[in-house]
């Protein structure tokens, strides 16, 4: 069997989500379970990562993409999947759409945003079987409007950063 870092097959993407207990949480939750419904990809447990059940474990490493959707800046959901071993994917911090813990109630609109941005993240991004080391950030450096209440729409994905060289707001 690979070890988790090794890839992988053509499988469906993955979505692994934040669904910590803060508004923003909830808006990641939201937004990978919609992508979910949506078949744009399959929602990963991350509390059966976090405990390296196998199955999920395997789910992950046949996956053609993985996404890491985070709510808030302590970014369990990346971690997780890190932690598991897992170093190629994408990652999505709410706070680069400008949704804040406590500030930004879960509307339809935001998880309608995140949702967009995951769907064009798992559209345009690298997968599994690309020569990539490390998670990549998207950072939303175009957006069309409403940047400040955290429901801009990507008018395109900016190009992937280097390996390793992740956008991640401090």
């Amino acid at each position: 069997m690979n070890s988790p870092t090794e890839c992988c097959s053509a499988g469906p993407s993955v979505i692994f989500a934040c669904s910590g207990a803060a508004d923003v949480g909830e808006i990641a939750d939201r937004a990978a379970r919609k992508l979910a419904q949506d078949g744009v990809g399959s929602m990963g447990c991350l509390s059966a990562l976090n405990r390296r059940d196998g199955a999920i474990l395997q789910t992950a490493m046949s996956a053609s993409k993985i996404l890491v959707i985070d709510g808030c800046p302590e970014e369990c959901a990346r971690r997780s999947v890190e932690q598991a071993g897992l170093r190629r994917f994408d990652h999505l911090q709410l706070r680069l759409l400008s949704m804040v813990r406590g500030r930004s109630p879960a509307t339809t609109a935001r998880v309608r945003a995140v949702v967009r941005w995951g769907r064009q993240m798992l559209a345009d991004g690298y997968s599994q079987a690309d020569d990539w080391s490390a998670s990549r950030s998207f950072s939303p450096t175009t957006l069309a409007g409403g940047v400040g209440e955290g429901v801009g729409l990507p008018a395109r994905v900016s190009p992937p950063v280097a390996a390793g060289q992740g956008v991640r707001a401090a």
